[in-house]
Parts: structure tokens; sequence; C-alpha cells
């Protein structure tokens, strides 16, 4: 696609006990691991649902930024989140996400843009929000600064939560 090289690759055994699973890779760094039934394999999705979960309201409202597999947006919506909104750059994450992924869009609203752009225009409020954006296996610079989170920060209840998925190297 035009924001990276999306690959889904599907692992399969000789072992009739191993379970299959898809991987969507983005630019060669695998971003999730996913069974046929829509099970993530990769812990860092459970991370975010239990944190953000922990607190938030039984019913939020949630925006997740970046959709990949689908599992996130997901999980909040198969445990009774009151509304999911997502917003991812590439479209062509949606249709890696449904074909291989078992990801169904009903009943979550997709936005197509930059989350930069999107939290700078953000008019409704959101108990949860979950930062998952990765491109070439770093977050984009300009979803780091003090700017972009100045914009998030309109886009939560004074009392809600925000979770992101970050890789920190702890030599530097």
């Amino acid at each position: 696609s035009v924001y990276g090289n999306v690959k889904v690759v599907s692992l399969e055994s000789h072992n009739p006990n191993a379970v299959p699973s898809n991987i969507y890779m983005l630019d060669g760094r695998v971003e999730n691991r996913v069974m046929p039934n829509g099970i993530s394999l990769t812990e860092y999705t459970y991370v975010l649902e239990k944190l953000a979960a922990a607190y938030s309201p039984d019913k939020p409202r949630v925006l997740v930024l970046g959709l990949a597999a689908g599992v996130v947006p997901r999980a909040f919506k198969r445990d009774g989140a009151d509304e999911v909104a997502v917003v991812d750059i590439n479209r062509d994450s949606l249709t890696a996400a449904t074909e291989y992924f078992n990801f169904d869009p009903e009943g979550i609203e997709l936005n197509w843009e930059d989350a930069r752009t999107f939290a700078r225009r953000c008019r409704d409020r959101f108990d949860v929000i979950v930062i998952d954006l990765f491109q070439g296996g770093t977050i984009p610079d300009h979803l780091l600064t003090r700017e972009f989170f100045d914009d998030l920060s309109k886009c939560v209840y004074p009392d809600g939560t925000v979770v992101m998925n970050a890789v920190l190297d702890r030599s530097n």
C-alpha cells in the first residue's frame, strides 16, 4: 500500500495438533498473529485491552488509533463497548483484516485518515483511547509530539483512559 508493505503470512504445521494462524506484517515486522477464529496469539493485544478495561466504565465509548488485523477493536465490541471507532491511515488494512483475520466491521465506525489530523479536529469524547500506531517498526514521529497529545486530550473525557502500545529502547 501507499503506507507500507502489508503482508499476510499463513502458518500451517505438519503437526496435526499445531494451531494454524495468520500473521499480519507491516514493512517486514510482525504486528499480530491470529488464529482462524479471530483469537490473537500476540500478548500485547490483551495488555492493551485489559489495561483500558481496568480504568473505564462498563460500556465505554472507545477510540482505537490503528486497525491492522482488527483484533483490538473487535475485542472491545465483543466485550460490550457502547461504541467503537477506529482511525487508520491505510484502507488496505481493512481488506487484510476482513479477508484474513475474521474482522467484522459491522457496528464499528471506520475513519480513514492520519491519526494526527483526526485528533486535531476531534469533536467527540471517548472513555478510552487506544494508540496502536506503527510504521516500519516504530511510531511515526508526528504521533509522538506534544501537539498530538494536546489534540488527543480533547478527544478523551477528563476521567478517561489513554493506553499506548510503544516499543522502548531501554538502553537509550
